[in-house]
């Protein structure tokens, strides 16, 4: 589900994964996990893991149906995608977002 947009207007998305509740009384109660990948532009590896943990949660409900019963899970893959792409096509070692401050100047390394 979109949950606003980036600084250069990318869709940031968060998946829910959920088993649903039987009663009114069970969704007041039912306890949340939240995961979110990619908050620093250079670190490559958790949107990927966050990915990895969605496709295990899907795939493999029957192993993990214990916690997606219990847990309501909400995973957010990419917090920074401006930064993200900023480090895969034109610096590595960016490390923030891409925001614009009032001086119009992009305070990063």
């Amino acid at each position: 589900m979109p949950i606003g947009k980036s600084s250069e207007g990318r869709i940031l998305k968060v998946v829910k994964i959920s088993s649903g509740s039987n009663t009114d009384a069970e969704k007041l109660i039912k306890p949340a996990i939240w995961i979110d990948g990619g908050m620093h532009a250079r670190e490559w590896i958790s949107p990927a893991v966050a990915m990895f943990i969605i496709k295990q949660l899907v795939e493999r409900y029957e192993t993990f149906k214990p916690v997606v019963d219990k847990v309501d899970w909400y995973i957010l893959p990419m917090v920074n995608p401006d930064g993200y792409e900023y480090t895969h096509t034109s610096d590595r070692l960016w490390r923030k977002s891409r925001s614009q401050h009032d001086d119009n100047s992009l305070r990063s390394r």
